[in-house]
């Protein structure tokens, strides 16, 4: 069972893409890892500075009982790694899950079906051409 996600970045784009998918963590041990290896791999990558994420959730899972621990570290992520974080998975009943975290931590849940739409907002912020509740655009140059 793999319990690290897959990590890349596009210096072009300023988007790190974190790859949640297929990802079954079962314990705070496994969510502390994979969020450890978010950090590693976004120290390495971006040299510490903030960057758009766009995180691939589909075929993800962990259990209830863990939600609050997830969440924490999902808020901690947001906050230290990404200028604005954008997620997708075509899985409905995960986007609910999601969604609900989110209202929990305070935090729009910026969630979408498919990679696509999810880079599409990213640009959008970028260029300035939309805005999200809560998420930032490009810092000025």
């Amino acid at each position: 069972m793999n319990t690290l996600p897959v990590l890349s970045y596009d210096p072009r784009e300023q988007i790190l893409f974190v790859g949640f998918a297929g990802l079954q963590l079962t314990s705070e041990d496994d969510i502390d890892a994979a969020f450890y290896a978010v950090r590693r791999g976004w120290e390495g990558a971006c040299r510490g500075k903030r960057v758009y994420c766009v995180v691939d959730y589909t075929g993800f899972s962990f259990p209830t009982r863990l939600s609050e621990h997830y969440a924490k570290c999902v808020k901690h992520a947001v906050e230290t790694y990404s200028i604005t974080t954008v997620r997708y998975t075509n899985d409905v009943a995960l986007r609910t899950a999601l969604r609900v975290m989110s209202m929990k931590i305070h935090s729009p849940s910026n969630l979408y079906s498919t990679k696509e739409d999810a880079i599409q907002v990213v640009r959008g912020l970028r260029a300035k051409r939309i805005r999200l509740a809560g998420a930032e655009s490009a810092p000025s140059k």
